[in-house]
């Protein structure tokens, strides 16, 4: 699963926009490379200019590698731009499916803070423009995201509809300690 956003910046905007976005969220960027240049290298070309992203956010990778260092193998978290008609197109990873994934329930929420951290940074760059950052969003941005699929909700804690084998459920207790209409 993808988080997409869209930006009317140019790349070289966005490279700056990015920096900036990910400095204010105590982040930085530690590396960034022309992935279709590479590819053009090779011979092969994408049609598009793209450029990856390498992200770092000490606090909250050092707290997630403290609890597991197996995790330095999605680390560090990418976002991938690329070039569009009118903008850019920026895209990260969702690490919604490596939340359900881990089998450390305290690793939960520390991913989870990565995962706002990703996309405040990419909100954040996509709606500043180079020369302007702090203007805030422009008619020409837009926000692409289907929002939580079935997959993403976390169903620990939740309380089930009925709360025991009888079919009881949490609303008919409400209030009285009993059932507000006995009977049918």
């Amino acid at each position: 699963m993808l988080t997409t956003l869209y930006s009317a910046n140019s790349l070289e905007e966005m490279d700056i926009c990015l920096r900036q976005a990910a400095e204010q969220h105590g982040c930085s960027i530690i590396g960034e490379y022309d992935l279709s240049s590479k590819l053009r290298d090779r011979g092969l070309s994408t049609g598009r200019k793209i450029r990856v992203y390498e992200l770092c956010d000490p606090i909250a990778y050092s707290k997630l590698l403290e609890r597991n260092p197996a995790m330095g193998a999605v680390l560090p978290l990418r976002i991938s731009v690329h070039a569009m008609e009118g903008g850019v197109q920026l895209s990260a990873v969702s690490l919604a499916s490596l939340g359900r994934s881990v089998e450390d329930p305290d690793m939960v929420p520390l991913i989870q803070e990565m995962e706002m951290a990703i996309r405040e940074i990419m909100t954040a760059a996509s709606r500043q423009h180079h020369g302007r950052a702090a203007a805030g969003p422009r008619k020409t941005d837009t926000y692409v995201h289907e929002g939580a699929m079935e997959g993403q909700v976390s169903q620990r804690g939740q309380i089930p509809q009925r709360i025991d084998r009888l079919g009881t459920k949490v609303e008919d207790l409400a209030g009285t300690g009993g059932h507000d209409a006995p009977g049918g």
